[in-house]
């Protein structure tokens, strides 16, 4: 179903979220260091990530069903604590390439060949971070999220997300398994020919405004589905 996302309409395609407990992330057993439950935050709460004496911090998953020579991104919600950056990292063929995201700046601090490392603010200091890439497995996958700081410092983390796709999408919840949002759709069947207008952004990110909207053909009787994106004005006119 579309959704009103930053006053405007969200119509999103269907999309499997691999990546377990995504809302209540604490649940999860850190690799390093130690995750405890934080302040309530969208569909779950915010997970703190805190560096123990050897310095490190990591939130360590995986993955396994994969196709490979797919598109995949992952993706996380990050707010700075006492420290103010994160690595997110995947498996690449035989290595496993960190790209770093500063979080006080909201840069990609450190991009890695391998990854499209994207870094979007949320507003309120929050930030999605994102890594997309190429799977060259479809076996267990490692995709880790931490920092490297003083014993002590911490980073919260929150909906992590694995999706096939160039690009995050908005947040599928999970508990034990993956989930999958059932894809968005608006219809409009016109009574006589015409056009639809929209203004927005579609999902491949091209901008469309009032001045020069995205153009779309009506037809008398033929049902018509709006396409994928963010839309803050739609409107139709008939002939």
């Amino acid at each position: 179903m579309p959704r009103i996302e930053a006053g405007a309409l969200l119509i999103e395609g269907a999309a499997t979220n691999g990546a377990y407990h995504s809302a209540d992330t604490w649940i999860l057993s850190s690799s390093f260091g130690t995750v405890t439950k934080s302040d309530d935050f969208g569909v779950g709460a915010w997970a703190t990530l805190t560096t123990n004496e050897d310095r490190n911090a990591q939130l360590l998953g995986a993955a396994s069903g994969m196709i490979v020579g797919e598109i995949y991104t992952f993706s996380c919600y990050a707010r700075a604590k006492t420290h103010d950056d994160i690595f997110i990292q995947g498996r690449q063929k035989t290595s496993y390439p960190k790209a770093t995201f500063d979080l006080a700046n909201g840069m990609v601090a450190e991009e890695k060949k391998e990854y499209k490392s994207v870094i979007k603010n949320m507003k309120n200091d929050i930030y999605r971070c994102s890594i997309t890439f190429v799977a060259d497995t479809a076996k267990f996958y490692i995709l880790t999220i931490g920092f490297v700081a003083e014993a002590g410092s911490s980073v919260d983390i929150y909906g992590r997300q694995l999706e096939r796709g160039s690009h995050p999408t908005s947040l599928i919840a999970t508990g034990e398994g993956a989930a999958t949002r059932a894809v968005d759709e608006l219809t409009y069947t016109p009574a006589t020919d015409g056009t639809v207008r929209l203004v927005g952004t579609d999902v491949d990110g091209a901008v469309y405004s009032t001045a020069v909207p995205r153009i779309e053909l009506l037809t008398s009787g033929m049902q018509w589905t709006a396409p994928a994106g963010l839309w803050s004005n739609i409107w139709a006119e008939m002939t």
